[in-house]
């Protein structure tokens, strides 16, 4: 499999480096939420790491902090603005509040969450103050396509008021934005970056290049801001990890590859 080195839609030609944000300069992340290997991820020289916040300390934040060469690195915990969950100290006060809607199928425990409501903006405050307590630079934001099929209060309108409600509160966070889709623009101005998932393949399988350059589309807005553009693929086959590397080098997108399973369980280098 292999893509064009420089398809017409490439960024590379927009993607400017930024001296005030730091996402600009990371070259390399991982995401890892579960079973976190505090000493594995502080041996690596990822620039970028993506943690789950309940499952490490303060003095794990502090002996991530560097790499292994005495650069510094960056550190975002997991925050989910469109579903809760209900292993997270938020959960009781979303549901006392009456914001609960369905269970996800796919991902027992997380719930469909009326995100525009006024409770749940004061859920997440509380989760970020103890995001900050922990010295995270910041927080990756989950679950922003929950303002799909955008119709009545569940709209991208709202959920770029709440994404906005909290990068004004939390000025000093970096706020790196998942799965934007096509209301990414709207979300611009509350995000430092951008990841996508899924990008080049899904289930397994090549996408489509007209996929492909739809998703690349919806993201454009990002290059033009010169906001990063990171990737998640869930492969390790080393042949699409090779092509896709390639393809994702030649736009200025920064991929991992993590396991099939889509567990995020494990450190990949």
């Amino acid at each position: 499999m292999c893509w064009p080195a420089k398809p017409d839609n490439s960024y590379a030609d927009y993607i400017a480096d930024s001296l005030d944000n730091p996402l600009a300069a990371v070259k390399s992340f991982c995401i890892q939420l579960q079973g976190c290997d505090v000493a594995k991820l502080a041996a690596s020289d990822f620039d970028l790491i993506i943690l789950d916040p309940d499952q490490v300390t303060q003095a794990d934040i502090a002996a991530l902090r560097f790499k292994p060469n005495g650069a510094s690195r960056i550190l975002l915990a997991y925050l989910s603005v469109g579903e809760a969950e209900r292993y997270r100290a938020n959960f009781h006060f979303a549901k006392s509040a009456a914001i609960l809607g369905a269970e996800n199928p796919e991902w027992p425990e997380n719930f469909d969450v009326e995100f525009w409501s006024p409770d749940w903006r004061l859920a997440l405050l509380d989760e970020c103050s103890r995001i900050w307590a922990k010295k995270f630079d910041g927080v990756f934001l989950d679950k922003l396509d929950a303002y799909l099929p955008d119709h009545g209060p569940r709209t991208a309108t709202n959920m770029a008021a709440l994404l906005h409600f909290l990068s004004r509160l939390f000025q000093s966070f970096l706020f790196l934005g998942n799965n934007p889709e096509h209301a990414g623009w709207l979300f611009l101005d509350a995000l430092d970056g951008v990841l996508k998932e899924e990008l080049f393949m899904q289930d397994g399988m090549l996408r489509s290049e007209e996929a492909i350059g739809v998703d690349l589309g919806w993201l454009k807005p990002f290059a033009l801001k010169g906001k990063p553009i990171f990737l998640i693929e869930y492969t390790r086959s080393p042949g699409s990890i090779r092509d896709i590397s390639k393809a994702a080098k030649a736009r200025r997108l920064v991929p991992y590859f993590a396991g099939e399973d889509r567990l995020l369980d494990r450190v990949f280098s």
